[in-house]
């Protein structure tokens, strides 16, 4: 049988593609495994066992992925954002993104939760006194490349920018990379924000599906070539 060298190189040239995208697939669920397990560990910790100040901040070990903690302190409710649009439950709406400053003058962006479009203006909770919440830090991830970019001049934010905000709502000492979730105890029952549930904090893990899909897609070509091109013998 005549191999066609163009047909078989193309071939093989695809199941090698095919086959590295199967292979770094199985690498992010590696590493989507692992921050998965350490969500898990910190789900489970005592927020109130790590204060989060300017000084335990800074010592937090490189490649954090989640911490739970609390802070003392007080919101700048005068500096807030509504981080849009997200929904809660399939009903559109907005996370309301209020900065809020700790005892040592540290300024972390809480994440307070869910409003829904109707009531965003001015219709949710604003607790004025110092107090003490509790939730989880995370690093902000990357937005998507389809997320617009911010307008702050119109209030209009859709990406989760530290630079930004500090620049436009004058803040200084903001941690940057990262972002607050509060727990629910600064609202009172029935009112907004909804603060998220820990397990709105866990990321998908979808790759082994790719993977599989990927390996798939490389033995269905190998296939294809083999019925296209193998021509068995005959006697």
């Amino acid at each position: 049988m005549k191999i066609p060298f163009w047909a078989t190189a193309l071939t093989i040239c695809g199941i090698l593609v095919l086959c590295t995208l199967g292979f770094w697939q199985l690498q992010r669920l590696e590493w989507k495994t692992a921050v998965l397990a350490a969500l898990d560990r910190e789900a489970a910790a005592d927020p109130m066992s790590f204060e989060l100040t300017g000084r335990s901040l800074t010592a937090l070990p490189p490649g954090t992925l989640v911490k739970r903690g609390f802070a003392e302190g007080i919101y700048l409710h005068d500096k807030a954002i509504l981080l849009g649009p997200r929904t809660h439950d399939g009903a559109p709406g907005y996370h309301v993104i209020t900065p809020f400053e700790t005892l040592d003058n540290t300024v972390l962006l809480v994440n307070r939760g869910w409003v829904p479009l109707d009531i965003a203006a001015d219709g949710y909770s604003r607790p004025d006194e110092p107090m003490i919440i509790a939730g989880a830090l995370r690093p902000i991830e990357p937005p998507s490349r389809f997320v617009p970019e911010n307008d702050p001049a119109q209030e209009n934010w859709h990406r989760l920018d530290p630079a930004s905000i500090a620049a436009a709502k004058d803040l200084e000492d903001l941690l940057p990379g990262f972002v607050f979730y509060a727990q629910a105890t600064d609202t009172p029952s029935g009112t907004y924000p909804l603060a998220l549930e820990i397990g709105a904090l866990y990321p998908r893990n979808n790759h082994l599906p790719y993977a599989l899909f990927w390996f798939s897609m490389a033995g269905i070509l190998a296939v294809i070539y083999g019925l296209r091109f193998y021509e068995p013998e005959k006697s």
